[in-house]
C-alpha cells in the first residue's frame, strides 16, 4: 500500500491566532520576538555577516536571505521519508517586498531553485513584513574588491589564496561547530589577516521535544548563496565566487557515491540563481571558477601560485570532521571526500594531511570492515561506464561534452591511486 505524500505547511511569524488551520507556526526567520513558551526555535549568529555589510543592501536582497533562512528551517524541520521520495512544502514567509516576490517569474524561479537543490516540491507565499530586520551598514576599513564562499576545504582555500592580491577580500562561511570554525580562522590568518575579512554566520535549528530534524539539509547551499549575494550587494561587488571542483559540482546524480555530497552547488543551481537575481534586478552574478577543473588541477594552481603543501594539508574536506566517539577532529582519511582529496594532493607532490583515522595509502590494502564502504563504492564507480546522462542536470547553455571530460579527468586522477 502506497504511503500518501505529506505536505509540510510552515507559517513563519505572525500571531498564532492568524495562522491558518493545518499550518505549523515557526518563528519569523530573523525576528527575536517570541510568541510561544520555551527557547527560540532558530538560533542565529549574524555578527560576522553584519560586520561585512558596507552599506544598506537593497530590500529584495535582504528578503532573499530571510527566505533562505526560512527554507533551511523548513528543510530541517521535515525529516525525509525513509523511501527517499520527494517531500512537499508550502511556506508562508514575511518579506519587505511581497509584490516583487509574488511575481510569477520570480516565484517560479525560486521554486525551481529550491526543487533543484533539495529534490522536493515547493510552493511559497509571501506577505508584508511589518517589522523587517535592519541591516545597519558599517564603515569598512577598505573597499571590498572580492567576495567568495569559504568552507575551509581545499577548493575554497585555494581560490581565496588566488584572490588575495585584492585590497580587501570577504570570505563568507556558515559555521558548523567550534572545531571547524577555529580551523577556518587559522586558514584565514594564513591567507593574510589584514586583507581577508570573515563574514561568518550560523543558523542553528534547535531541537523541539517530540520532533525529529533532517540531518542532511540540502538547502544549506541557498543559505550560503543568499549570504554571499547580501555581502556583494552591500559592497558594490558584482561577482560572488563559489569555488567547487568539477567532480563535486557535476556529481553524477545516479551514482550513490556522490548523491549525498555535502552542499553541492551544481551548474543548474548557478544558472537558476543568476536567473532569479536577473528577475529581481540584482546586479550580482554567481560564478564557479573551478567548474571545469578536477580537484588535482585546483591544487596545481595553488602550488604554482606559491602555496605550501603543508598548508593545503590543514584544510578540511571530510564529510564528518568531528568524531564524537573519540573527541578528535580532522579529516578521517576514508570517506569519499577524503579519498578525492588524497588523490589531488598526491598529484602535486604528496599529501601532508594528518588524517584522523585511516591514512589513505593504507586504504588499498584495507581488509573489509567499517572503513571500506566508500572505497568499495569508489572502485565500483571507477570501473563502470560514464555518460553525460549520469551527470547532474546541466543548464541549456552548458556543453555536455566538456562537462563529461572534466569528470573523466577526475576519474583518471582517482584511478591512478585507487586502481580497479
Amino acid at each position: 500500500m502506497r504511503t500518501p505524500k505529506r505536505t509540510w505547511r510552515f507559517h513563519f511569524g505572525g500571531h498564532p491566532s492568524r495562522v491558518p488551520e493545518g499550518w505549523v507556526r515557526l518563528d519569523a526567520p530573523l525576528d527575536n520576538e517570541l510568541l510561544h513558551d520555551g527557547p527560540p526555535q532558530v538560533g542565529l549568529t549574524l555578527a560576522g555577516l553584519r560586520e561585512a555589510i558596507g552599506r544598506q543592501p537593497p530590500a529584495r536582497v535582504e528578503d532573499l536571505f530571510t527566505i533562505a533562512v526560512a527554507v533551511y528551517t523548513a528543510d530541517r524541520r521535515a525529516p525525509r521519508r525513509r523511501d527517499g521520495k520527494p517531500r512537499r512544502f508550502e511556506l508562508n514567509i514575511p518579506v519587505s517586498e511581497p509584490d516583487t516576490w509574488n511575481r510569477p517569474q520570480s516565484r517560479a524561479l525560486l521554486c525551481a531553485l529550491l526543487g533543484g537543490l533539495s529534490g522536493d516540491e515547493w510552493t511559497v507565499q509571501f506577505r508584508q513584513d511589518v517589522n523587517p530586520p535592519p541591516w545597519q551598514s558599517q564603515l569598512l576599513p577598505a573597499e571590498v574588491e572580492a567576495v567568495a564562499l569559504f568552507s575551509g576545504g581545499l577548493d575554497s582555500f585555494c581560490h581565496a589564496g588566488l584572490l588575495r592580491p585584492a585590497s580587501k577580500v570577504v570570505l563568507v562561511s556558515h559555521g558548523l561547530g567550534p572545531n571547524l570554525r577555529e580551523r577556518k580562522r587559522e586558514l584565514r590568518a594564513a591567507l593574510g589577516g589584514e586583507t581577508v575579512m570573515s563574514a561568518e554566520f550560523q543558523v542553528r535549528i534547535n531541537a523541539v521535544p517530540g520532533t525529529e530534524r533532517e540531518p542532511h539539509p540540502r538547502t544549506r547551499a541557498l543559505l550560503l548563496l543568499a549570504a554571499g549575494v547580501l555581502v556583494c550587494a552591500a559592497n558594490g561587488v558584482d561577482t560572488l565566487h563559489c569555488p567547487e571542483n568539477g567532480l563535486l559540482a557535476l556529481h553524477p546524480a545516479k551514482a550513490p557515491l556522490w548523491s549525498q555530497s555535502a552542499t553541492p552547488i551544481p551548474p543548474m543551481t548557478v544558472h537558476l540563481a543568476n536567473a532569479l537575481l536577473d528577475s529581481l534586478d540584482v546586479d550580482t552574478r554567481v560564478v564557479n571558477p573551478y567548474a571545469e577543473l578536477t580537484k588535482g588541477e585546483v591544487c596545481e594552481r595553488a602550488v604554482d601560485a606559491g602555496w605550501r603543501r603543508s598548508l593545503l594539508g590543514r584544510t578540511i574536506t571530510c564529510v564528518n570532521p568531528d568524531k564524537k566517539s573519540s573527541g578528535r577532529f580532522g579529516n578521517c582519511g576514508y570517506c569519499r571526500h577524503c579519498l578525492v582529496r588524497h588523490a589531488a594532493l598526491v598529484r602535486v607532490g604528496g599529501d601532508l594531511t594528518e588524517y584522523r583515522d585511516v591514512y589513505p595509502p593504507e586504504i588499498p590494502l584495507m581488509a573489509p570492515g567499517p572503513h571500506d564502504k566508500d572505497l568499495r563504492a569508489l572502485r565500483a564507480w571507477l570501473g563502470g561506464e560514464l555518460t553525460a546522462e549520469q551527470l547532474a542536470p546541466l543548464p541549456p547553455e552548458a556543453d555536455a561534452a566538456r562537462a563529461l571530460a572534466v569528470v573523466e579527468r577526475a576519474r583518471l586522477e582517482l584511478a591512478d591511486i585507487y586502481r580497479v
